[in-house]
Formats: structure tokens, sequence, C-alpha cells
């Protein structure tokens, strides 16, 4: 069974919150967040029964 594209987008999102803070985007001297793009790859192999 293929995982539901939400399961996925859960799967890369849980994965990024657990990265420490210095791997993510931090706070500019304006207040705005820097920004950088988001992408991850996902291997399924048998069946999904849940995600982290």
């Amino acid at each position: 069974m293929t995982p539901a594209p939400d399961a996925i987008a859960d799967c890369v999102l849980a994965t990024f919150d657990q990265l420490p803070a210095r791997r993510k985007p931090r706070p500019r001297g304006d207040g705005s967040r820097e920004w950088v793009p988001l992408s991850g790859i996902v291997l399924a192999k048998g069946t999904i029964t849940h995600l982290p």
C-alpha cells in the first residue's frame, strides 16, 4: 500500500522538527525569519502501520 501524501509530509516535518536549533532558519536582525526550501526523501518498505 502506498503511503498517503499527507503521511509522507508529516514524516518529513516530524524529522525536521527533531533537528537541533542550529540546523534551522534563524531570526534576522529586523525580526523576520530566514527561510529555506525543505525537501525530503521517504523510503517506504512493506506495510506502514504508523509514522513517527
